[in-house]
């Protein structure tokens, strides 16, 4: 999807949910989506900058994977996925065609059961070696003025790729199956029009530009055919060993499939959100800390290689968003994923960018079910009340229904994916403390996130935040003490009262004690209220107040948060 536009993927996100660790199932999916994760990325060298990662029961049966991949492209040399020009010839470039992936699209939209396992075949084969050929090729090729469109052959493979890029188009397409690379033989004109096998493209050239594209395909070593012809009626026409297999209006296709109207309960927009649970004392600390979904998730980044193509200025866990170095430039971009558009805008905002456009995948389960339904018309207003009031604009998306097994359904899932934008990379703020005597304050707007990320993106311009971390659902005493493990070394002694008022917009930052009138200043200007909670230093997290008291040892945070997964994994073999 980012390399067939002309850009170069550069950074890799995820967003992945499964069933408590303690169940070894669960520990071994987790296990094999990490490996896959980090084996194809790694491989296609793309680094893998963050993400995030919870467990819950409902996933136990539904886990869910979520892929966020960002690219970099000069803005007038985007190429879309569109056919014209009758007579221009249609490429085959790739991988060939086999038997894996068929039907993948329709498993995606059927609920799971017993009798799943007989659709193995569905799933993808990928191969990243090849994927690596194809992107290198693709963006060489894309890089002249030889092609028309082009379009990766994804869910429902050469019969998607055929019929949208000429509806698109306003024209049509002919496509020779005789013409399609094959690794399996026998194959059915059904079969290869509905493989999702990977790592395949379609690409419409100008005529009498062909060797422009084959020459430059075949020596990155991939199949390289013409595989049919544009034309000028809005049809996608199919030929098998000389005769029309399939001929049919694309608009048929594309735009009127049918439609089913179904009734969704009233309802009101407001995420809920609940104060967290304070952790008050030592052992309801720990015991946050050691859950797996708050506990560190070194045991996942040090799968991914973050370090290829020497981009990341923010590695994952390291702040609330990956950062990346935009190639050629000072300037670099943050992105990371959340379950809302404030949670997200806030986690690249602690990072000090802008937030400047999402996409989503919206993750529910069967749609025939009136309250999974609502819940989506729900998240969507929701996602659109939030762009408003931010002024970001939401660049694309997917959703994916029938998340469910045996008609046990996932929670709804809706995981954001946000991109800010950094003038210069070395205003990049980490969670971590800096140094000890550093003042700790608390910045709270009472749920108006835009204000928050103003005072955030002023600060960080500005040199004045030394670090800041996101409060989110875990609630300040964790803030706290991830902030001093990422610092390895630096404790902090504060003062919290509880229970207290909680904002869905709260950060931890650190300051130096020079920067305190100017960020004063600046939180009046910007509307927030800054707090001051204590100072950096000594070896422990001391939190006092009202209704109980935290004083743990770095050493003992650490054996919590930094032991929980690797415990979990460890005993689920």
């Amino acid at each position: 999807d980012i390399f067939t536009m002309g850009a170069r993927p550069i950074a890799l996100l995820n967003s992945l949910r499964f069933g408590p660790l303690d169940d070894r199932r669960n520990a071994r999916l987790l296990e094999g989506v990490v490996a896959g994760i980090a084996g194809y990325g790694n491989s296609i060298g793309i680094p893998t900058v963050g993400g995030e990662i919870a467990f819950e029961e409902p996933y136990s049966g539904n886990p869910l994977v979520n892929v966020l991949c960002v690219g970099v492209a000069k803005a007038d040399a985007l190429v879309k996925g569109s056919a014209s020009g009758a007579g221009n010839p249609v490429y085959y470039v790739g991988a060939k065609t086999g038997r894996d992936g068929i039907h993948g699209a329709t498993m995606a939209s059927a609920a799971f059961d017993a009798a799943s396992e007989e659709r193995r075949p569905t799933v993808q084969a990928g191969d990243p070696f090849a994927e690596k050929l194809v992107l290198e090729a693709t963006l060489e090729i894309l890089a002249g003025d030889a092609v028309v469109g082009i379009q990766d052959m994804g869910a429902a493979g050469l019969t998607c790729g055929v019929v949208e890029m000429s509806h698109k188009g306003g024209c049509g397409i002919e496509l020779d199956l005789d013409r399609v690379p094959q690794r399996e033989t026998g194959m059915t004109p059904y079969e290869l029009m509905l493989s999702e096998s990977q790592e395949r493209m379609l690409l419409v050239a100008k005529a009498g530009r062909e060797d422009d594209v084959a020459v430059i395909a075949r020596r990155w070593g991939l199949c390289c055919e013409v595989v049919g012809r544009v034309i000028a009626e809005r049809r996608a026409r199919v030929r098998w060993n000389g005769e029309v297999v399939a001929d049919l209006p694309t608009a048929l296709v594309v735009d009127e499939a049918p439609r089913d109207e179904a009734p969704i309960d009233s309802f009101e927009i407001g995420s809920g959100l609940g104060a967290p649970l304070p952790c008050v004392t030592n052992e309801a600390l720990l015991a946050r800390l050691s859950s797996a979904t708050t506990a560190s998730k070194d045991w996942v980044y040090r799968q991914y290689d973050h370090t290829v193509r020497a981009g990341t200025v923010v590695p994952p866990g390291a702040g609330d968003a990956g950062v990346v170095r935009i190639p050629g430039t000072r300037r670099a971009f943050a992105v990371a994923v959340g379950d809302s558009v404030n949670d997200a805008a806030i986690a690249v905002a602690c990072v000090g960018a802008e937030p400047v456009a999402i996409t989503n995948c919206l993750n529910f389960g069967s749609p025939k079910d009136r309250a999974v339904l609502t819940g989506f018309a729900k998240a969507v207003a929701e996602i659109g009340a939030e762009c408003r009031a931010l002024g970001i604009p939401v660049t694309g998306g997917n959703v994916s229904f029938y998340n469910e097994t045996d008609g046990v359904s996932i929670p709804p899932t809706p995981v954001i994916g946000m991109l800010g934008v950094i003038e210069d990379l070395a205003h990049a703020v980490t969670a971590s403390w800096k140094a000890a005597g550093d003042e700790i304050a608390l910045v709270s707007a009472g749920g108006d996130v835009a204000r928050l990320i103003r005072f955030m993106s002023a600060g960080a311009r500005a040199r004045l935040i030394a670090s800041a971390h996101d409060v989110g659902d875990d609630g300040l005493e964790v803030a706290l003490a991830e902030s001093c493990l990422l610092s390895r070394g630096l404790g902090a002694t504060v003062r919290a009262d509880w229970p207290r008022p909680h904002s869905s917009a709260e950060i931890v930052v650190s300051y130096a004690p020079s920067a305190s009138g100017r960020l004063t200043e600046s939180a009046m200007a910007s509307g927030v209220e800054l707090k001051r909670l204590g100072k950096v230093g000594g070896d422990r997290l001391i939190v006092n107040g009202m209704g109980g008291a935290i004083d743990v040892t770095l050493p003992a945070l650490a054996a919590a948060w930094r032991g929980a997964i690797p415990a979990l994994m460890g005993s689920a073999r």
